[in-house]
């Protein structure tokens, strides 16, 4: 029931039912993790880490409550919780591309742009289709041809270039990903 509210928008009565089953069992993995979801949802994120957290000490073996405890972690701009639970995700599954794609933005949005780009290989020799990887290495070079050495910024631009031109036309940002792929065609001329 709480799940079919919680699909359905109707948060608040969801969150009631999650709450009547921890009542009743507060070692309820699912409802735990489930309502750990309803909060991300509802973005109370907070709550959301208090409950992936339990989730986690429920269930240590699921690497799924991990990589859903670091994306709460990181709308709460906590990203060394957000490493530490893609860390805790890897120990389980090794070859989660979530867990490591989430990993890579991280270090990313802490401007280890070659520690990102590492990692996002990775997620691409599991996936190469993996859209949101090829954008975000796609960025990560962009950034390393503005901040990087001289001699370098033709070099990250071709490889940032060589990134975009991966990327399928279904993905959201399409749009942007031809105007960055026009602007560097423009600025080579």
């Amino acid at each position: 029931m709480a799940t079919a509210l919680h699909q359905s928008q109707s948060y608040e009565e969801a969150e009631k039912y999650y709450f009547k089953v921890l009542s009743l069992d507060n070692e309820n993995y699912k409802a735990m993790y489930n309502l750990g979801h309803l909060y991300l949802d509802m973005l109370k994120f907070p709550e959301s880490v208090e409950c992936f957290q339990n989730a986690c000490t429920i269930n240590p073996h699921d690497a799924d409550a991990f990589i859903s405890l670091s994306i709460a972690y990181k709308f709460q701009s906590n990203l060394e919780g957000c490493l530490k639970a893609c860390y805790s995700a890897l120990q389980i599954d090794p070859n989660s591309e979530s867990a490591l794609y989430n990993l890579a933005s991280t270090y990313q949005d802490m401007k280890c742009y070659h520690e990102a780009i590492s990692i996002f290989e990775k997620v691409l020799r599991l996936n190469a289709s993996h859209n949101d990887a090829w954008y975000s290495m796609g960025l990560a070079y962009e950034w390393l041809s503005s901040s990087g050495p001289i001699g370098r910024q033709n070099a990250y631009l071709a490889k940032a270039r060589s990134c975009y031109e991966n990327i399928s036309s279904d993905f959201t940002c399409f749009d942007d990903v031809c105007e960055r792929l026009r602007s560097m065609t423009e600025d080579s001329d």
